[in-house]
């Protein structure tokens, strides 16, 4: 199925290319009917990666939009407004909330070029000390121990760690990288990825949304849960545990969350609702990934009713949680496979940048001081998360690729009653919202199709005896007599 990206040697009916971490890329050529779960695992099968349930592959729409390949569904389905050759990216999908503690090194070594990733576009900000211990691990790991006769003094220039970055940040890097002597490429990046868990914004899968004051805010999907991001920090958000379950309806995403004495929902106005419902996919995803929960056994077949029928639309998590992906990885016994590391990205010359015009970090964000950002530390902004405070929660999404309210605007008075401040009840009951006009609409047109659908396996078996009867009744004898005797007093000779 798979061949050399430098091979055009192609037989299939779509053709695909597939960027890996290390950028390298495979072809793959595949049948219509080929669902995404056949490509991931040829993939998977090409890198010889077993813990594979971490990763999916991303594709980018024509409206620039990142969604991951359901792998459950056909792949030119999904793709259907891209033209051939289609372009897929192999990435981490669920971050381990621990990578140094993966079970087999190939599977660290993808983890690695990740976040080595996210580092140099600039998406995992942190502080200027954390970089110079992380750019020490990529160096190691790509050269091994420093020689002075082949590395020289200004070795770590050629080295693209972050976006940008300035000599006294490749000094100090070069001074952490001189003391860690004998540590072999897979040392250096379990190292590397046992530094890296606990930043703040380690494995943040970022969705931009706006607060009642039209201030620029970003929902993150992370490890250990929903993160309020404002200006490269984390000002607030939810632990995975606490979080019972989201929905989200028009630009809303909505998230209900226990609390001590309370179940509290919280709104956020995304940018559209294609946005929204991407984001809410996601947040299921990941919701049951992290979830330390074994798998419920599935309710009893209920009756049929127009309501089940014609049920909204949902979307569940079909693969293992972490907890089971990680039993299952100890099961693993086999020889460690080869791995053919990839060399970082490297420049002949580096543009001199002024110390002082550039942030001494992965952007130019504020970010929190050393010593601050522990990915264990508990988010508690009271006064960020009552901006996001409602009393309406939607019993569950839309309908697929149906909005109602779509061209409600942010400002319009629809979605800002819900998101943002309002007067808190009098009570904790929460009323059910009325069905809007629209809603019950459907809701007769449902009904109506529910009706016929019924009648038609009521009428049509009917209608099949009552011809076989009336078939055999012209066959018979009495029905002959009867009608030549019909036929004689009309005058007809027979």
């Amino acid at each position: 199925m798979f061949k050399s990206a430098s091979k055009s040697n192609l037989e299939g009916e779509f053709q695909c290319k597939i960027s890996l971490l290390d950028d390298t890329e495979l072809s793959c050529d595949f049948k219509r009917d080929v669902k995404g779960q056949t490509v991931f695992d040829e993939v998977c099968r090409t890198l010889d990666l077993l813990e594979k349930d971490y990763f999916g592959l991303r594709y980018v729409d024509d409206a620039k939009q990142r969604h991951w390949l359901d792998l459950n569904k056909s792949v030119v389905r999904q793709m259907k407004t891209l033209k051939p050759p289609y372009k897929l990216f192999f990435r981490v999908k669920f971050y381990s909330v621990d990578p140094s503690t993966l079970h087999e090194e190939i599977t660290r070594y993808q983890f690695f070029l990740q976040v080595k990733r996210d580092i140099l576009h600039g998406r995992l900000l942190c502080t200027f000390n954390d970089l110079v211990e992380l750019g020490a691990y990529i160096v190691q790991a790509d050269i091994g121990d420093y020689e002075e006769e082949d590395h020289g003094e200004n070795y770590v220039s050629e080295f693209r760690i972050v976006p940008k970055q300035s000599d006294k940040l490749e000094k100090k890097i070069a001074e952490t990288h001189k003391m860690l002597t004998g540590q072999v490429p897979a040392v250096a990046e379990k190292n590397f990825l046992g530094a890296v868990k606990g930043l703040d914004m380690y494995g943040v899968d970022p969705h931009p949304c706006k607060d009642q004051d039209n201030v620029q805010l970003y929902l993150g999907l992370t490890p250990v849960g929903i993160a309020i991001i404002r200006e490269g920090k984390k000002v607030s958000g939810f632990n995975w545990p606490e979080v019972l379950k989201c929905s989200y309806e028009g630009k809303v995403f909505y998230v209900q969350v226990q609390k001590e004495d309370r179940k509290a929902n919280y709104g956020f106005r995304l940018p559209d609702p294609l946005a929204c419902k991407h984001l809410w996919k996601c947040a299921v995803e990941h919701l049951a990934f992290y979830s330390h929960k074994d798998n419920v056994a599935k309710p009893k077949r209920k009756a049929i009713s127009p309501q089940r029928f014609f049920r909204r639309s949902k979307h569940k998590y079909l693969g293992p949680t972490q907890d089971q992906l990680i039993a299952e990885s100890e099961k693993i016994s086999r020889p460690a496979p080869e791995i053919k590391r990839a060399p970082s990205v490297r420049i002949s010359r580096r543009i001199k940048v002024s110390s002082d015009s550039i942030s001494e970090s992965t952007g130019v964000l504020n970010l929190s001081s050393p010593g601050q950002s522990g990915g264990n530390t508990p988010i508690s902004d009271a006064t960020v998360l009552e901006k996001f405070e409602t009393s309406k929660f939607p019993p569950s999404p839309p309908p697929d690729d149906s909005f109602v309210g779509d061209s409600t605007d942010a400002s319009s008075p629809s979605v800002a009653n819900h998101v943002g401040h309002e007067e808190k009840p009098a009570t904790k009951v929460v009323t059910k919202p009325t069905p809007s006009h629209v809603e019950v609409e459907n809701y007769g047109f449902k009904m109506f199709i529910f009706i016929m659908f019924i009648l038609a396996l009521i009428m049509i078996p009917i209608a099949i005896v009552w011809e076989t009867r009336k078939t055999y009744i012209k066959s018979t004898d009495a029905y002959k007599g009867f009608a030549k005797f019909v036929l004689k007093s009309f005058g007809y000779k027979i």
